[in-house]
């Protein structure tokens, strides 16, 4: 088995090298978007990574570094390693001083002076304000009218070699277009004084990263994606507003209504009518390269469904109607999925593309379902009339965030319950050793003041502790109960119980799943 897997990355490497190796590589590279040219970058490696690089064009590799340099924490700013910009820019020294200056300059000064300022103090001698007179002769490296010294407190070791390259990108920039190394430094630079010897320094490649930050959210817009400030704001806005407003929603809101009258740019790989790009295309595409599913084939249900949700059955209607209106839907789904992407985690991590479409879905339904169970809400056009119009899906996702967003408190007060029961005070006596392991845990109301906080990083640490006097299936699902995204323990739904622990899980997507879970959590077991 080992040696077949093997096999196949051998296969798999030398139909890349083929690729690279192409005449007709560099014509396939300005026919590539970022995400196929990145994942590229993937498979061969950064350092690896200069033939394609060197056809790359600005907007290219500024979507390049979108995506290889820049990651974030669900609801946060992005942050950028730098890192691996240093590990570019190393293996492009070897290319020669046109060659590192060609790409920089393709960057800007903005995104190159933002790297640089982390690892450098650059001052500008005609600004030197009261230091006037300082000796710069042992200060650091001259660039024109700067000094240019590594930045105090980093790591020496790692530092080292990204100095060695910064300093060699300086001088071989210096050589070729002194312009614009005189940009990058005055923006890496700050002006001394007494009163901000300190501060100016401190921040100048902090502001440098939000102005970068900014320039990418306005190019990750036009491929779809939603950045993180906005879909923190949208799903909080779901979370926190009254289901009866949610209902009563007769367009978009305002953040959604500027997401879907942006342009867009088709992230998904190109056709050629040459047929010789086409035949690379397609080995890229046989090798899992630039590969996207359809957007509709996401969205619509399985066929071969013997039985079909209220979401599923409401959309095949609404595609006989109207193929103008499901792909609007699909549209819709496709934002909500880079909201959740963008605005929440699931379990502490971010959630796969896949993933995402597939809470959208479960939590549409669920939205549905809730409707579905208001007074009067028994006609046959009731969901096809809900789905035509604007807001769309995203009326019933709101309602279905909104109810999974309860979820957390609810249990988190099944649980102070639990932990307040006589009986188990009765035995935590007996058992000291287990009382005091979980002394800061009594009473249990200290669960519904995290849940409310939403610090579930805290709550699953805690859980983890109730395994001392709960039963292992009770620990897992409110593990995965107390989060962001609460999602249902496929084992609630086992009868009889597994005697093996079941670990998976699925999207909640109906009230029946919201009853089975206050069911579970209302008759806790003690476990001691």
């Amino acid at each position: 088995m080992a040696n077949t897997r093997r096999r196949e990355i051998l296969a798999q490497h030398r139909k890349i090298e083929e690729i690279i190796d192409s005449p007709m590589f560099p014509a396939l590279v300005e026919q590539l978007p970022a995400q196929s040219l990145a994942e590229l970058i993937d498979r061969i490696g950064i350092e690896n990574s200069q033939s394609l690089i060197a056809h790359a064009s600005s907007d290219q590799l500024k979507g390049i570094f979108d995506l290889q340099l820049w990651s974030a924490e669900p609801g946060k700013e992005d942050k950028i390693n730098v890192d691996d910009f240093f590990t570019y820019l190393h293996s492009w020294l070897e290319l020669g001083p046109a060659f590192v200056s060609e790409k920089r300059e393709s960057l800007g000064d903005e995104f190159v002076a933002m790297c640089f300022a982390g690892h450098l103090s650059a001052t500008d001698r005609r600004k030197v304000g009261l230091l006037d007179g300082f000796d710069f002769s042992n200060a650091g490296h001259d660039f024109g009218a700067y000094d240019v010294a590594p930045k105090a407190g980093l790591d020496e070791i790692a530092n080292e070699q990204i100095w060695s390259t910064l300093l060699h990108a300086l001088e071989d920039l210096q050589s070729v277009n002194g312009d614009f190394l005189d940009s990058v430094l005055r923006r890496c630079s700050f002006e001394r004084s007494i009163l901000k010897e300190d501060i100016s320094e401190h921040h100048v490649a902090e502001d440098l990263q939000f102005e970068a930050g900014e320039s990418r959210e306005k190019r990750s817009e036009k491929s779809g994606f939603v950045i993180a400030t906005d879909a923190f704001a949208f799903l909080t806005i779901a979370r926190e507003a009254e289901l009866t407003e949610v209902i009563s929603m007769l367009q978009y809101d305002s953040l959604s209504r500027r997401y879907f009258k942006l342009p867009r740019e088709d992230p998904t790989l190109l056709s050629s009518t040459d047929e010789n790009i086409s035949e690379l295309i397609a080995t890229l595409q046989e090798l899992g390269i630039g590969v996207k599913g359809d957007r509709q084939t996401l969205l619509l249900p399985n066929f071969n469904k013997v039985k079909r949700n209220l979401l599923e059955q409401s959309l095949i209607d609404l595609r006989q109607e109207s193929e103008f209106l499901f792909e609007k839907r699909t549209e819709e789904t496709m934002y909500l999925a880079n909201v959740l992407i963008s605005g929440i985690g699931l379990h502490g991590s971010k959630f796969s593309e896949m993933n995402a479409v597939k809470a959208v879905k479960a939590t549409c339904n669920l939205g549905l379902d809730y409707i579905a169970a208001q007074p009067g809400a028994d006609s046959e056009e009731l969901y096809f009339e809900l789905l035509s119009p604007e807001p769309g899906l995203l009326r019933p996702f709101q309602l279905g965030f909104h109810l999974l967003n309860q979820l957390p408190v609810h249990c988190a007060e099944f649980l102070s319950e639990f932990l307040g029961q006589k009986k188990l005070a009765q035995r935590l006596r007996r058992l000291s050793w287990i009382s005091a392991e979980l002394n800061h845990l009594l009473p249990g109301t200290i669960f519904i003041k995290k849940a409310k906080e939403r610090r579930f990083e805290e709550l699953r640490t805690d859980v983890q502790l109730l395994s001392l006097v709960l039963d292992h299936t009770a620990v897992h699902c409110l593990d995965h109960l107390l989060d962001p995204f609460p999602v249902f323990p496929r084992i609630l739904g086992m009868q009889p119980q597994p005697v093996r622990l079941d670990r998976s899980i699925r999207f909640i997507e109906s009230l029946q799943d919201l009853d089975a879970i206050h069911g579970y959590v209302s008759n806790l077991k003690i476990d001691i």
